[in-house]
């Protein structure tokens, strides 16, 4: 039996979900500018007082959702991180794992640029504190294998700071951008065809390890 204390314990996470949901939708459809705590409200089913009950001002419900959005892409990059693999098997299950977590969140990525387009304060805020929570931070994680890797004579030297910054353009730089690719290519009704995101991956991946590989080129 459930008692009263327990009941409102469930209620508030209930309704605490039922606001985050909510407002991870309008924030990802128009930015933090654009979103209003009244849609927001609505779209959760709850009123506008109630809304702020929870989480006082459009600032912080915002910070909340970079929060939620981060969260959910370093967990699944630190879960493709396996110590043990060769370098060239790692790279490609990070390139894997990263595109498609673009492709079942399409709005994710103009999300993120539009915050960094305003300056970014609160991102970069949150990733302060965040990265500290992280031991090891993911980056850390991809900056050693490409060490380890070099040492290992796999591929060849390289600054591994340029490297990662260079893979997440080229995985991100598509998702950002595809309203002005598809007018670029004629030919672009390829790009919505379901084989597009594999061979998007495999042209990443080709580019980024050919770039390394010291013996010449290999697929």
């Amino acid at each position: 039996m459930v008692n009263a204390g327990n009941a409102k314990m469930i209620d508030r996470g209930n309704t605490e979900t039922l606001i985050l949901d909510a407002a991870m939708q309008v924030f990802l459809e128009k930015g933090r500018h654009g979103a209003r705590m009244q849609e927001i409200a609505d779209r959760a089913g709850i009123n506008k007082a109630l809304l702020h009950y929870y989480f006082r001002s459009k600032k912080n419900l915002y910070a909340e959702i970079l929060s939620r959005v981060f969260r959910i892409f370093y967990a699944r990059i630190t879960e493709a991180h396996r110590p043990g693999l060769p370098f060239r098997e790692q790279l490609r299950l990070f390139i894997d794992v990263y595109v498609d977590m673009l492709d079942s969140n399409p709005r994710i990525p103009l999300f993120l640029a539009r915050e960094m387009s305003e300056g970014g304060v609160i991102v970069s805020d949150f990733m302060k504190r965040f990265q500290q929570e992280m031991d090891p931070a993911v980056p850390d994680l991809i900056v050693s294998a490409i060490e380890q890797a070099a040492s290992r004579g796999e591929i060849r030297r390289v600054d591994p700071r340029h490297f990662l910054m260079s893979m997440i353009g080229a995985c991100i730089f598509f998702f950002v951008a595809k309203p002005l690719v598809l007018t670029i290519f004629k030919d672009s009704g390829w790009m919505e065809s379901q084989a597009f995101v594999a061979e998007r991956k495999q042209a990443v991946f080709d580019l980024l390890y050919n770039g390394l590989n010291p013996g010449g080129i290999s697929s």
